[in-house]
This record gives C-alpha cells, sequence and structure tokens, in this order.
C-alpha cells in the first residue's frame, strides 16, 4: 500500500468516526487530527473537514463555506471533490434554486 493510499485509507476512518461515534472525546480527538492534516495541506483531509462544516458535525454549521472549500479543491483537481461536487453538491444546489 502507497503512502497516499494509507493516507486515504486514514481520512475514510476519521470520517467514520465522525459521523458515527457518540463518544464525544473521541469525536474531538478526531476532528484534532481532521484539522491537523488539513492544516498540513491535506487535500482529503481538507475534503473531510468541509464536509463536516457543511454538515455541522463538530463544528460550527456553515454550509456555504463548507461548498467553497470542496469547490476550490475541485478546481485544484482533487478527484474526489470533483465526484462529490458532480454528484451531490450541484444538484442539491440546483434543487435550492428552483
Amino acid at each position: 500500500m502507497s503512502e497516499k493510499e494509507s493516507n486515504n485509507k486514514q481520512i475514510e476512518q476519521l470520517l467514520l468516526i465522525m459521523q458515527n461515534s457518540d463518544n464525544m472525546d473521541e469525536k474531538e480527538a478526531t476532528l484534532n487530527e481532521i484539522q491537523r492534516l488539513a492544516g498540513e495541506g491535506n487535500d482529503d483531509a481538507r475534503l473531510v473537514l468541509a464536509i463536516l462544516i457543511t454538515e455541522g458535525n463538530g463544528v460550527d454549521k456553515n454550509p456555504e463555506k463548507g461548498f467553497k472549500i470542496i469547490e476550490e479543491l475541485t478546481e485544484n483537481g482533487n478527484y474526489n471533490a470533483k465526484k462529490l461536487w458532480q454528484h451531490y453538491i450541484l444538484p442539491e444546489l440546483v434543487l435550492l434554486k428552483i
């Protein structure tokens, strides 16, 4: 397993903890780790943080800020962000404008 694959697996596990854990201490430690990785420039961690911001999961809910981060990652060529934008966010935005 490459380092990138290992990092992606770690990020996926952190997101699952944030979405599924009822243990507040565990969620706080997980959020701190996601924020640390995002601060180091890990785009997948930035994507997860954007999802959490959009949902208000462990952080203040701010969909506009979350969408902006995802859009920025998409423009920079992040495959996962492009997929998320294309299949989930863009259709949601279209529905909100109707």
